[in-house]
């Protein structure tokens, strides 16, 4: 660890956080060369290396956890008797996405879960793409070697609006108006996969993009080529963040 890395865990100690560890961290700099002495003597130590696999050591480390009065990404019972999971949390704006990864190599149970958020929201199942209600918490069974990810939003999303020309004339601009539409107060930052699908049903990666969008919209635009095909096409856009998808046909002349 180099001296601005200690500087900054230092800060955060002084702040009134908790630093565990297994070793005493930081023994050598970034370059390899050892410290006289230890750079962070306030640190919580186990004294020796966690295993993920051990049902001792998980549970030993949720209780150092919870003497720091640390919070879990997202409360769960029995989550020390239960291997293999890591929960992830990104936020944006108003906005949070949840992810529950699963290992195979450290689980082969068949475990439902009940996850519990921070807070109330309205949540979506993003890999089923369902709308789960306005709530604290889902009940689910990670598959294993795979992940469920849920959105989790302060408002419901009531449309997915595309506002485009009915027709399109080739070599020029496609020009696309895309917002949600919400249930209440204002949208938050959104990601909108848009596809186009040409005459003949395909859709490939060449025409698909996504798009950030802040406060819930964005324009797309998209130049049509000279040789595209002539015939009606179709702009499909899925918003991420709820799984709703819309679509406009357009007339490529």
């Amino acid at each position: 660890m180099s001296d601005k890395e200690i500087a900054a865990i230092r800060k955060f100690v002084a702040g009134g956080g908790k630093i565990i560890a297994d070793f005493s961290p930081g023994m050598f700099d970034e370059l390899g060369m050892k410290r006289e002495q230890a750079p962070l003597p306030e640190t919580i130590l186990t004294g020796k290396i966690f295993a993920e696999n051990s049902d001792g050591d998980r549970k030993e480390l949720q209780q150092l956890l919870l003497q720091t009065s640390s919070q879990p990404v997202l409360q769960c019972e029995g989550i020390a008797d239960t291997p293999g999971r890591e929960a992830m949390h990104f936020t944006s704006s108003t906005n949070s996405v949840y992810t529950v990864i699963r290992n195979f190599t450290l689980s082969n149970d068949n475990r439902e879960q009940t996850f519990v958020f921070p807070r109330k929201g309205h949540v979506y199942d993003l890999r089923s793409q369902k709308y789960l209600g306005e709530t604290d918490r889902v009940s689910c069974r990670v598959p294993n070697a795979d992940a469920a990810v849920f959105g989790l939003l302060p408002y419901r999303i009531d449309a997915l609006q595309i506002k485009t020309p009915s027709s399109v004339i080739a070599g020029t601009n496609l020009q696309a108006a895309i917002a949600v539409e919400v249930s209440d107060g204002k949208p938050g930052k959104h990601i909108f996969h848009v596809e186009l699908e040409n005459p003949a049903g395909e859709n490939p990666v060449s025409l698909q993009r996504n798009l950030v969008a802040p406060q819930g919209q964005s324009d797309f635009v998209f130049r049509m080529a000279a040789n595209d095909p002539k015939g009606i096409w179709i702009l499909r856009v899925n918003d991420v963040l709820s799984g709703l998808t819309s679509e406009k046909k357009f007339s490529l002349q």
